[in-house]
């Protein structure tokens, strides 16, 4: 499973094994042609505009990742921004042309974190199964055209198709799937819509509601198996519409809102169609052909903000019509088939396992671009200097997050040099280390903590200290850990107190010696609690130095009862030779233990 890179100065020449330059593929066609990635890859694309039709054209048996990365976490160089595709070939006035992505019968895609951008098709999954959609947007400038995810779908077919927190704003009809009818059993489709939010650009016909399912041949036995949970959609003529469905295998629509539409939900039945805890709010009619749930409400104030909070003077809130406070919509969904959070990743208000109606719940923003530091964010550890392949658990305060997940970033300094970025990769928390590697650890047993892979760079001999920091996603903590150099290993200095002989006479006070005199010094090395420390089998050597901190000479002890500590060296004229004060430290070396004790006092005297 290779990891590709596209950045808007590479060349499609290179390998695009890379995230720099020279490395990296300039084109998103490069990537998804024939000669790009492979099954079970993942390619990167760096944030910048990309004015191409691109034809997916590989053959994928197991899951196959295309990820925008608007934050640059895996760019050096490049600026946070939109990772945009647009059919806009020339400039943003020129006559756009053809679908932006297609992919005819390619299966097992995740696409996420891109910004689609045209007037007609944005992205068409045609016969294309087990395809997940997410963190997209879908802006459409032209208010009969533009459509942004359709497909077809042959008769019989599980297709298996999630889509869930994106946004939409089309002519046309937002999502559209056609499919095969006529099949001689029902059948479950397999579709998904979670979390999604849908603004018409412009009510136009009867033929664009913003989600519609419709057969293209055939009348009996349809495809059902359709659930459409926690999505806004306003201004189209319909909101949603079932032209398919089955006994077996029902449409499910639930914890939504739709305002402002002719027609809320058009269904084939009653019985095939069915929708519950729902806010249909302002709707010319409100259901056609569907059971009226009895949880839903066609009544009341809307309560969405689109802002006011801020206008207001208020605190910041997550608006584009998120759950005003106090409103109806708090709480009022039902958590079957619901994610437990919102489009941008919050948890929903209500805390006790309801979902709000429609996408958005409400939150007071932070005013560091969805970072949510705790007072868990912070730790230090100790690792030895040099050492390689070394990996880290930090506490984020959310689960779900991946290498991918929109915002998130990771960067590490050492003492007093520039930030670095780590480039995250997707991992299981089985597999091996890889710089930069990111895997949860278990979302159940060990909710929100994760696994981060230093890289080898960070913690390379005489680093003090590495500072690493991951941030920026949203409803996260986010993590700050310090990792300390450890001092030399058993470097420590002891402080005597010491037994000195000279001459035949005791004393731990000042020695004296004569001018230009040679004297056998005898010496006891003791702990702090005036046991002798042993010496067997150490290295034991004396420095001394003058009065100005400078060595003047090293000499080799020798052991009179090792066991005890007790040494002797003998001081000669390089030393005496010279009246003045000096100090005489002990260094007992045993493999890569260094202990010093000290200090001794020496005074040269005149004769």
């Amino acid at each position: 499973m290779a990891i590709y890179y596209v950045r808007n100065d590479g060349n499609d020449a290179n390998t695009g094994l890379g995230s720099t330059t020279a490395l990296a593929w300039r084109t998103v066609q490069k990537a998804l042609g024939a000669t790009g990635i492979g099954s079970g890859d993942t390619v990167y694309i760096a944030p910048g505009v990309y004015r191409e039709n691109v034809t997916i054209a590989g053959t994928y048996t197991a899951a196959t990742y295309i990820i925008g990365d608007p934050t640059a976490a895996q760019f050096a160089g490049i600026s946070q921004g939109l990772v945009r595709l647009t059919n806009y070939l020339t400039t943003d006035t020129a006559s756009p042309s053809g679908t932006i992505m297609s992919s005819g019968s390619k299966n097992f895609l995740n696409i996420s974190y891109l910004y689609f951008d045209g007037s007609s098709v944005m992205l068409h999954l045609n016969n294309s199964n087990n395809c997940v959609v997410e963190n997209c947007a879908f802006i459409g400038s032209n208010l009969t055209t533009s459509s942004g995810l359709q497909g077809s779908f042959a008769t019989g077919v599980t297709a298996n198709i999630t889509c869930r927190r994106c946004i939409f704003m089309t002519g046309a009809s937002a999502i559209l799937c056609e499919v095969g009818g006529g099949h001689t059993s029902d059948w479950s489709l397999g579709y998904t819509v979670q979390d999604c939010a849908f603004v018409g650009a412009s009510p136009v016909t009867a033929s664009t509601p913003a989600i519609r399912f419709a057969r293209t041949t055939g009348a009996a036995n349809l495809a059902g198996g359709i659930n459409i949970y926690n999505c806004y959609i306003q201004s189209a003529v319909q909101g949603i519409s079932f032209d398919c469905g089955n006994v077996t295998y029902p449409t499910n629509v639930r914890n939504c809102i739709i305002t402002n539409c002719g027609t809320g939900i058009v269904g084939r039945g009653t019985t095939l169609n069915i929708q519950d805890y729902n806010r249909i709010i302002g709707c010319t009619t409100t259901l056609t052909n569907v059971a009226t749930g009895a949880n839903t409400v066609t009544v009341g104030p809307l309560m969405v903000d689109i802002g006011m909070s801020q206008l207001f003077g208020l605190s910041a809130k997550q608006t584009w019509f998120s759950a005003l406070p106090a409103s109806l919509n708090i709480g009022f969904g039902e958590p079957t088939g619901a994610l437990t959070t919102d489009l941008f990743g919050a948890t929903w208000v209500n805390g006790a396992g309801d979902p709000d109606a429609g996408a958005l719940t409400s939150i007071q923003l932070s005013n560091t671009s969805y970072y949510f530091p705790t007072e868990r964010n912070a730790s230090a550890i100790t690792i030895a200097p040099g050492s390689t392949s070394q990996s880290i658990e930090l506490y984020l305060g959310a689960t779900g997050l991946t290498a991918s997940t929109a915002g998130l970033s990771a960067r590490y300094n050492r003492t007093r040099t520039a930030d670095v970025q780590i480039p995250l990769v997707s991992r299981t928390i089985t597999q091996p280390w890889v710089s930069g590697g990111f895997a949860e650890v278990n979302p159940v047993t060990m909710p929100g903590v994760y696994r981060l892979d230093i890289p080898d760079e960070a913690i390379t001999a005489g680093y003090g200290n590495t500072t690493i920091v991951i941030r920026g996603a949203s409803g996260t903590n986010g993590a700050v850990v310090t990792i300390q150099e450890p001092a030399p290993v058993g470097t420590q200095l002891r402080m005597g107190p010491f037994t000195v002989q000279a001459d035949g006479i005791l004393t731990d006070d000042r020695l004296k010696l004569i001018q230009g005199s040679v004297h056998s010094i005898d010496f006891k090395m003791v702990d702090a609690y005036g046991t002798g420390v042993d010496g067997t089998g150490t290295v034991v050597t004396a420095k001394v130095y003058n009065a100005a901190g400078f060595l003047i000479d090293t000499y080799t002890c020798t052991a009179m009862y090792a066991l005890d500590g007790r040494y002797s060296f003998a001081i000669d004229s390089t030393v005496t030779d010279n009246v003045g004060m000096y100090t005489i430290n002990i260094y007992r070396q045993i493999g890569t233990e260094t202990n010093v004790f000290g200090r001794m006092k020496l005074e040269v005297l005149s004769p």
